[in-house]
């Protein structure tokens, strides 16, 4: 994934487990994937092989590197 983007996606693994409490929700399924733009709001939720992703990644750091 990143190297479709170059120096303008970091990806982080990371593993939580148990539920998270969300003021709007309530407690919550930790996601398995999520896209944390750069001032913290979350972009987009889901599975790492959703083709919505790249979708949000097209929106907030722009089009892929083409080679």
């Amino acid at each position: 994934m990143r190297d479709k983007w170059g120096d303008r996606l970091k990806l982080v693994n990371a593993i939580h487990e148990g539920f998270w409490e969300l003021p709007a929700f309530g407690t919550v399924a930790a996601p398995p994937a999520l896209l944390i733009r750069p001032d913290g709001h979350i972009a987009w939720v889901g599975e790492i092989e959703d083709p919505k992703l790249e979708l949000a990644l097209t929106k907030w750091i722009g089009r892929r590197i083409n080679f």
